[in-house]
């Protein structure tokens, strides 16, 4: 995850956002290190008129934030999307499940919209990762996590010799 974290802060410091990140979208190097793959739904922000906002709807249902999927909702920031699609790729490694589902797209998107998260119990869940989990997946967009927090997240920095805030971590 700290790989996909420090790969999502480049990506969007150089004006880049995925808008499909999932686990089939993440690749292993030679070297062990989580490297994002399939940038065909992305977009380079500096074509946008409004910033990081979008109105269309790219990327996996499963993935797809609230605001992405909400059709009350007139445009919703891709960083964002891209940082709550991250919190369903954490959870889904997670717990091998994903946290909101259906059958279909529309029921699908109506459990983003409507269903609360769950949390299974679980042994490979800590008290920070739960944390983590949940600011990730927090249903409002201006309060969910951004990178920088997730830069100096206690549990992803837990065990490191240096944070992903330092130089080296870039």
């Amino acid at each position: 995850m700290r790989d996909c974290v420090i790969g999502l802060d480049f990506l969007h410091s150089n004006n880049i956002v995925h808008r499909d990140i999932k686990p089939l979208n993440i690749m292993l190097d030679e070297y062990g290190k989580a490297k994002y793959a399939d940038f065909g739904a992305s977009e380079m922000l500096d074509n946008l008129a409004d910033g990081d906002m979008f109105q269309d709807t790219k990327g996996t249902y499963q993935f797809l934030s609230p605001e992405a999927v909400d059709p009350k909702v007139n445009s919703y920031s891709g960083k964002a999307t891209d940082v709550w699609a991250l919190g369903v790729t954490m959870y889904a490694l997670t717990f091998n499940q994903l946290p909101f589902s259906g059958d279909t797209d529309p029921e699908v998107v109506e459990c983003i919209l409507t269903k609360d998260l769950q949390i299974p119990d679980n042994r490979n869940s800590s008290e920070g990762l739960t944390n983590l989990i949940k600011r990730l997946l927090d249903k409002n967009p201006k309060s969910r996590i951004t990178i920088a927090e997730l830069k100096s997240n206690e549990w992803l920095n837990e065990g490191f010799h240096y944070s992903l805030n330092a130089p080296e971590a870039t």
